[in-house]
């Protein structure tokens, strides 16, 4: 017997008053609704979050493990309620996990396990709403676009679809890693889905936007780098010589906006001349 989706009912909604605030479930449980009755077909119960030591002067705090928007909204919230926590020297985000770095002599493992429960229910929404929405131009011509041929290839787009469904979304800023200042965004339109190169590149300019998986990212200083490069931003997302190196920081929202290799040139140098007016990356437009 098929069953459609209409046959599934969320145990989630059903057992939500069971659950504590901070054993969020995942599962694998499905419901099936024949009249009145309920028939559990498979139980598979995880408890999240959850807190374990990582190394001698740190607690990982993880979430249900999976690319989403919500989740990591709550990482986001939780990194926001333990900022500023006398004793925490450091508070590293990822998609789905929080690492809390501590000084063993101002806290125990088990007084800031304790500590950080306390910070749930979580109020992702807050977390949301401090957010900061950023603007960010491309130059997607041939020059900084080294992979469109092969991301065309694969998606059967042309590239000027390729750039249009790029700009059209709004990226969340999940983490960032792998590089100091490399943001990792997401999601992108499923039309682009693209895997990433079967050889990285040996070197990949400095402020390359690319695209690997449901990703896009940009590159903050040369390196090597297996994504497909699609254009490039005159904006530099790391600047170690800042107070605060960092243009974007997890919760942000990033929309892109494609422009002439002229403007691109144009705003690179009054970007290094400190003359491009910082307001403009929260306008929609130039």
């Amino acid at each position: 017997m098929m069953l459609g989706k209409e046959n599934f009912t969320s145990s989630r909604q059903i057992r939500s008053e069971r659950i504590s605030s901070l054993s969020v479930l995942s599962f694998s449980e499905a419901i099936c609704n024949f009249g009145a009755k309920e028939h559990i077909i498979s139980v598979s119960y995880q408890y999240f979050p959850r807190l374990k030591p990582y190394g001698d002067r740190a607690v990982l705090v993880e979430f249900e493990q999976q690319i989403d928007d919500a989740i990591n909204a709550r990482v986001v919230a939780l990194q926001r309620a333990l900022a500023g926590t006398p004793g925490i020297s450091c508070l590293i985000p990822a998609y789905c996990s929080l690492t809390v770095v501590y000084q063993p002599d101002v806290w125990s493992y088990a007084r800031l396990e304790t500590h950080i429960k306390a910070c749930f229910p979580l109020r992702a929404e807050t977390a949301a709403a401090e957010g900061r929405r950023l603007y960010l131009p491309v130059c997607y011509q041939p020059a900084f676009a080294p992979d469109m041929p092969q991301v065309a290839a694969h998606t059967g787009l042309d590239g000027a679809t390729i750039v249009d469904l790029h700009c059209k979304a709004t990226y969340r800023v999940f983490m960032l890693g792998f590089l100091p200042g490399f943001v990792y965004l997401g999601k992108l339109p499923p039309a682009l889905y693209c895997p990433r190169k079967e050889r990285p590149r040996l070197r990949v300019p400095a402020c390359s936007v690319g695209i690997a998986g449901f990703q896009t990212g940009i590159y903050p200083v040369e390196a090597p780098g297996g994504w497909q490069l699609i254009g490039r931003t005159p904006i530099p997302p790391f600047n170690p010589e800042h107070e605060s190196p960092f243009l974007l920081e997890s919760g942000d929202e990033v929309s892109f906006y494609p422009i002439s290799e002229d403007r691109f040139h144009q705003i690179a140098r009054q970007w290094k001349r400190g003359e491009y007016p910082r307001q403009l990356l929260y306008e929609q437009a130039e």
